[in-house]
């Protein structure tokens, strides 16, 4: 049977996501996540492309998109009976690292929605602007870890060494407690902000975004579960493939409809965050000139009252709250 020869390839001890596929459990599903994801991927396309919605925020979702259409078409034609170690190792590899795509875009809006209400500034910001930043490196690890896990399972087999082994395993176990550390943290990032300090925070965007967390943290302990059991689930049994489709595609296929639900621009204020982000990079060098420097934050806190805001210096300033929603020039 083909599916013996697939199981072959990986030594026993190395759990595979979703398990071999087979026509009767998995080519009516494959079908289906190929289908779900073309219309997906031309709908993100369109939001990268339109000049109302085009942020670099959707460039992963989309790219996401197509690798999941790749993925699934893989799996369809090993259900259907063309088994071949090409297909197998390329599926098991874009379902290892394909998932970071998803969690990288998470970090960026959560990255703009600190940004609401706040004067930018060269300093380290708030607890929640360092421990994004944190998540944000933590992340790259873990891609790190994901991509090198995947380049020595593209050459594994049956007689691979057990140090080789014991690598692709202890790196796709530490980018998947990564990952779910990183969902986690985000999830309860966003909460913090919209509960201390920030009231304007809008709460649609919360929601989002705390909803994403959630959905992605599930993916990320199944992940976790799968690679960290005593015993490897059997590649071909029901419960591998029911496990597989609701706790690993389903989170990710919401996650993806979720990042073209809104028009990012609008939901998360990003071109005024990119404006910020700017100013930020031009303190640094100590040139820059316009609304958020020294002089301006001054007359801005003598124009409304119960503002304590006492610069020392230049750049000494943490974070100013707006008294309103938004000022401007």
């Amino acid at each position: 049977m083909a599916t013996n020869n697939l199981t072959s390839i990986f030594p026993k001890g190395i759990s595979l996501t979703g398990g071999i596929p087979i026509k009767s459990q998995d080519f009516a599903a494959s079908i289906v996540l190929v289908v779900v994801y073309a219309i997906i991927f031309p709908l993100a396309l369109w939001r990268l492309v339109s000049s109302s919605s085009r942020c670099m925020a959707l460039v992963r979702p989309t790219v996401f998109a197509l690798a999941r259409i790749i993925t699934f078409v893989f799996r369809a034609l090993q259900a259907n009976g063309n088994y071949s170690k090409g297909l197998f190792i390329g599926e098991q590899i874009l379902l290892l690292c394909g998932f970071i795509l998803l969690c990288e875009p998470l970090l960026t809006l959560i990255g703009y929605h600190l940004m609401r209400n706040t004067v930018p500034h060269p300093g380290q910001g708030t607890i929640l602007n360092r421990v994004h930043r944190l998540l944000q490196i933590a992340l790259v690890v873990a891609l790190a870890l994901g991509i090198y896990a995947g380049s020595q399972m593209a050459s594994i087999s049956s007689t691979s060494s057990s140090s080789t082994i014991n690598t692709i395993k202890d790196c796709r176990d530490a980018n998947a407690i990564i990952c779910l550390v990183v969902t986690v943290l985000s999830g309860l990032v966003t909460l913090a902000a919209q509960a201390k300090e920030r009231p304007a925070l809008p709460i649609r965007s919360t929601i989002l975004l705390v909803a994403i967390s959630a959905l992605l943290t599930v993916s990320s302990a199944y992940r976790i579960v799968l690679y960290e059991r005593s015993t490897t689930p059997n590649p071909i049994g029901s419960g591998t493939k029911i496990a597989f489709y609701l706790l690993s595609s389903l989170p990710e296929v919401l996650v993806s409809i979720l990042y073209i639900s809104l028009n990012l621009n609008d939901a998360f204020d990003i071109p005024e965050g990119r404006r910020k982000e700017k100013a930020v990079k031009q303190m640094k060098k100590g040139t820059y000139q316009g609304e958020w420097n020294s002089s301006n934050l001054e007359s801005q806190q003598q124009s409304y009252s119960g503002t304590t805001y006492s610069p020392s210096s230049r750049y000494d300033y943490a974070e100013v709250r707006y008294e309103y929603e938004d000022i401007r020039d």
